[in-house]
């Protein structure tokens, strides 16, 4: 970097922000490390909130990234009770809800997002929870023991795994979708049909292109909700999974350039070369992958904190890698990497000797994107070549029975 770094200041103690903190370490580096989170916990996965979790599978500190005292060993300075409301850029001074300043030479937003609601789908009544943090899920865990009539609004990735685990304690379960079908903004036609299928073996319910307008309650207790299209379904838990909104206002108050999240460059840097965006709050320039968007990936909050770590001692900054996803519903193992654009052509393959989909994304004979369920070797082999650029042979492609390693062409 152009200036000394001696103070880092790392908003956010999530996934991203805890990454980022030890990465530093493992750099060696020497200066101040200060992680501010108000979760009242050390960074942990999210990821098994709304399927080992939700379960009882696993306990919190399975969760946690690193053990508590492992930020006192390596001089990280953690708060899991400090929010912080004020930032002066010109000082470099953050200011948090108790009080207190911490002064960076460089600061880093790892603030991630937040859970969408409405008016309608109010989240302070009891029986009406979000699905985002420890607190959100130690709420739905304990209501869904003893829930007998769920219902999901959303049918996105977190309310399909949350579907699969609740339907599995033995509560029927509806999932109400605004669109025409599951997913679709984040899976292809195939893929969105193959889960429904196997959610609709286990007894979940689907009601499309409708939404809840309204919730009935006997008192504060959810006792149904009424929807758009006339109907009414019983529900005594309702579960609201409408996606995120992105924790940038601090940064947009403070004239950090924004656009439904903080925007930054190739190298996670923001409009303040001091400043830097990391996770799920950071929206990523067109040249990166080809548009303007956010990536709500670990993979990617994690090759990030390694990128802005990476600037902070010197060394090479590493470009980010292709981002890649999974989800975990019943025995279904969904595994997606890429990020394909709407002029990219979508070839599905279904072998005939196995179980499982493979839809690769193409641009010309290009694999640009991959989606799998239960097929971890093409899932590999795919995620490979979208990293490499590597380009395809289209007739092996499409011979069902064909190993797609066969079809690389050498580039």
């Amino acid at each position: 970097m152009e200036h000394p770094v001696h103070k880092v200041v790392i908003i956010g103690a999530g996934h991203a922000g805890g990454t980022l903190a030890t990465t530093l370490r493992q750099y060696k580096f020497e200066g101040e490390v200060t992680l501010l989170g108000d979760e009242g916990r050390p960074p942990y996965q999210r990821p098994p909130l709304s399927k080992a979790w939700l379960m009882g599978e696993v306990e919190e500190k399975d969760l946690f990234l690193k053990p508590h005292a492992y930020y006192t060993d390596n001089r990280i300075d953690l708060h899991v009770d400090e929010s912080v409301t004020q930032i002066d850029r010109h000082a470099r001074l953050v200011t948090t809800a108790s009080g207190r300043k911490f002064s960076y030479d460089v600061l880093v937003f790892a603030t991630g997002a937040r859970a969408r609601t409405t008016e309608v789908l109010d989240c302070q009544s009891e029986g009406v929870v979000t699905l985002r943090d420890m607190k959100d899920a130690s709420t739905l865990r304990e209501r869904a023991k003893q829930a007998k009539n769920v219902v999901i609004v959303g049918g996105g990735y977190i309310g399909l795994e949350a579907a699969a685990s609740i339907s599995k304690l033995g509560a029927s379960v509806s999932i109400v979708e605004r669109d025409a079908r599951l997913l679709s903004r984040a899976a292809s036609q195939a893929i969105a049909d193959a889960l429904q299928t196997r959610h609709e073996s286990a007894g979940v319910r689907f009601f499309f292109g409708t939404t809840v307008i309204a919730v009935e309650r006997d008192g504060l207790r959810v006792r149904a909700v009424r929807l758009e299209n006339g109907q009414t379904l019983d529900c005594d838990l309702l579960l609201v999974g409408m996606g995120v909104i992105p924790n940038d206002a601090l940064a947009h108050v403070a004239g950090i350039a924004c656009d439904g999240g903080i925007l930054v460059n190739t190298e996670s840097a923001s409009s303040d070369p001091r400043v830097f965006a990391i996770g799920d709050v950071a929206v990523h320039c067109a040249s990166r992958f080809g548009a303007t968007r956010r990536v709500e990936s670990i993979s990617n909050a994690v090759d990030q904190a390694k990128q802005v770590a990476a600037q902070i001692v010197g060394r090479p900054v590493p470009r980010l890698d292709v981002p890649w996803f999974w989800s975990d519903q019943y025995e279904l193992k969904v595994q997606m990497a890429g990020l394909p654009n709407a002029d990219s052509t979508a070839l599905t393959r279904t072998s005939t000797q196995a179980d499982g989909t493979t839809v690769l994304y193409m641009s010309g004979d290009q694999i640009v994107g991959v989606e799998t369920i239960n097929r971890p070797r093409d899932f590999m082999v795919a995620r490979t070549a979208i990293s490499r650029g590597q380009r395809l042979n289209l007739d092996i492609v499409r011979e069902p029975d064909a190993p797609l390693a066969s079809a690389l062409l050498q580039s």
